[in-house]
């Protein structure tokens, strides 16, 4: 299992930009956060996760500049964690929870320099890009999402779940009383949000607060190593099954002239999954009984064998029955009973599950 949050800022005119701050609602170590641009070097990445045709035009020592479709797209810069990225936790901001994410004057010194130079050379726009990650340990996985497990029969071939993720973007309403305050009057003109969720393709989506603008396999080699966090090497090493997966998208558009109506408030993003799983107890305890059912079969079958060869030996002499072969038929019989009886359970539980209605 894996849970993690990437967050990419493209970011124009930014002549007053001073720091950037940024808002989780749960703890942050510093050593969760990490920086995306070296695992952005490669062309193959950048067509992946920007789904554009992206080349790499140019490198300066902390940054690099990157071309669409031979137009000038953005510059990359890369983020010292541990210099230019600090971070606040709850205990300070005296809040129910959360934690403040802030980059340091020095990159934002870097980027008004980078987008300044750009614009004096001629060009019309020059936007910046950032992108850090930020990975929760597995005690920590349900920041943004919660499973809610459904109420299923201890016989149930399978349990199933429905998972509730929940993005939440400038809501205000949301934020701590000390966040809203240093937020007052300093917020970001934002003019588009993308929001991108990777989910397994067995997973259904029974739910969505919006149609979702598109959904799409991930490439295999190429995703597996942007998900460990390393450029792609064209190697066969896979530590996730991304070819099980799949990635859907959502989006908000500013929209209203002049440009200065164009900022989106805030933005929210709900969907749920269906999933199921196996019931391994329940497969268990069928192993070990049809085990025991066969062995007490077995037994059966071996005792009756031995008495049809020495039946008339038997007979002449007066013996009764093989030793044990009554206590072996009746066990026989209770397993069989016992079997039968759990699979009518399942094929009743089964039965009942395809006529109860599913959400859509």
């Amino acid at each position: 299992m894996f849970s993690f949050l990437d967050i990419g800022l493209l970011l124009s005119n930014t002549e007053q930009l001073g720091r950037i701050y940024v808002y989780v609602p749960a703890y942050i170590d510093p050593t969760w956060i990490s920086d995306l641009s070296p695992v952005l070097k490669d062309e193959h990445t950048l067509n992946a996760v920007f789904n554009s045709v992206i080349s790499l035009k140019s490198e300066q020592d902390y940054s690099f500049e990157a071309e669409e479709q031979g137009e000038y797209f953005a510059t990359i810069h890369s983020v010292n964690t541990t210099k230019e990225i600090f971070t606040t936790s709850q205990q300070d901001l005296n809040s129910d929870g959360g934690s403040v994410i802030a980059f340091g004057e020095a990159l934002c010194e870097r980027i008004r320099s980078a987008e300044r130079a750009l614009l004096q050379s001629g060009k019309r726009h020059a936007p910046q890009y950032l992108r850090f990650r930020i990975r929760f340990p597995s005690d920590r996985m349900q920041v943004f999402s919660s499973v809610l497990p459904a109420d299923e029969s201890a016989w149930s071939p399978s349990f199933e779940s429905l998972e509730l993720i929940d993005f939440r973007l400038n809501e205000k309403r949301s934020y701590p009383r000390r966040v809203a305050d240093l937020a007052e009057g300093k917020e970001f003109h934002v003019e588009a949000v993308h929001y991108f969720l990777i989910r397994e393709a067995t997973r259904q989506l029974v739910m969505q607060h919006a149609p979702n603008h598109k959904v799409r396999r991930l490439e295999g080699l190429i995703w597996n190593n942007y998900l460990e966090g390393r450029p792609y090497s064209g190697g066969e090493t896979r530590t996730y099954p991304t070819e099980r997966m799949l990635i859907y998208h959502w989006k908000k558009q500013g929209s209203g002239t002049p440009r200065e109506e164009q900022a989106i408030d805030d933005f929210t993003a709900f969907a749920s999954f269906r999933g199921s799983e196996p019931n391994l107890k329940m497969f268990i305890f069928g192993a070990v009984l049809l085990g025991a059912v066969g062995s007490s079969t077995s037994t059966v079958v071996t005792a009756l064998v031995q008495s049809a060869i020495t039946g008339p030996i038997r007979s002449k002499l007066g013996l009764t029955l093989p030793e044990g072969i009554t206590t072996a038929v009746t066990a026989n019989l209770i397993g069989v009973v016992i079997v039968i009886g759990l699979l009518w359970a399942v094929y009743r539980n089964l039965a009942k599950r395809k006529r109860q209605p599913r959400d859509r």
